[in-house]
């Protein structure tokens, strides 16, 4: 008997708590003392610059599994996415803005920073684009150095409070050195232009469409690294970055990034300027 008084009145003392909470969060909301946005973890706004690898290797091919179609499909996976949530969003400061660098043996800034689901940044407009900026018949070496360069032009141009990412498609390491058709400076120094990105707060994420080649300790040292110490580079799946992108893109505001890759990062990157421009191919 007593064991079953103990729980009956257990179970009434949490019935009261579930009430006052209920009762207080109620006035909180009706007073506007606390915004019904506050009451759930919500996605923080983002600026988003998409570095999409449209390179020769990628050129379409049916027995080529990394090609540039999914490349641009992985691209405006990650657009729509961000569409959606800005739809929700009521004040302009909680969108999301996105740009796209498209690369080969040189950069080009094909779309600057714009808020996803505006005029000029609508989702169909972006899909008719994304055709021009990856098509299906891609050609040159692969130049990531110039790809980070537009990367912080954007970033260093247009400073925001949002949380900054820049996230990378690609199927290989650089392999642009020394080739025709490549705008790369002679003496090229990863390490400053990843610590001049970082320094803008910039979130260094990447996925490789090749999980057939092992990426070299140079081209991971072009990510940022997470509090586990890990660098933010994923492996594709069947040569499909779309999952992988969005799970970037999920990451909060919150997130602890390169607190540990002053040691990793400058070890690993001290082999940029020449490893991660010579080392390996898919180009």
């Amino acid at each position: 008997k007593k064991t079953k008084n103990n729980k009956r009145k257990t179970r009434t003392t949490r019935m009261k708590l579930a009430l006052i909470c209920a009762v207080t969060l109620t006035v909180l909301l009706a007073t506007g003392a606390v915004s019904a946005s506050e009451t759930t973890k919500a996605d923080c706004a983002k600026d988003v610059v998409l570095v999409a690898d449209r390179s020769g290797s990628l050129w379409f091919d049916k027995k080529n599994g990394a090609n540039s179609r999914l490349v641009r499909k992985a691209l405006l996976e990650v657009i729509k996415d961000l569409a959606k949530e800005n739809a929700q969003a009521t004040e302009e400061k909680d969108k999301h803005r996105v740009a796209v660098v498209a690369f080969s043996g040189s950069a080009e800034i094909v779309l600057p920073f714009g808020i996803v689901g505006t005029a000029g940044y609508k989702v169909n407009q972006l899909f008719e684009a994304a055709k021009k900026w990856i098509p299906n018949k891609t050609s040159g070496t692969t130049n990531h150095f110039e790809a980070y360069q537009k990367a912080l032009e954007l970033f260093s141009k247009n400073p925001s409070p949002r949380r900054r990412m820049s996230v990378m498609v690609t199927d290989g390491v650089s392999n642009c050195q020394g080739t025709k058709n490549c705008r790369l400076p002679p003496h090229v120094d990863f390490r400053t232009l990843i610590a001049e990105l970082k320094s803008h707060k910039v979130l260094l994420a990447g996925t490789l469409l090749n999980t057939k080649q092992k990426p070299p300790r140079s081209f991971k040292s072009m990510f940022s690294v997470d509090s586990r110490g890990k660098h933010v580079l994923h492996r594709a799946k069947n040569f499909d970055a779309t999952p992988l992108l969005k799970k970037i893109l999920e990451t909060g505001c919150d997130e602890d990034v390169d607190k540990s890759s002053s040691g990793s990062s400058s070890s690993s990157s001290s082999g940029s300027s020449s490893g991660s421009t010579s080392s390996g191919s898919s180009g």
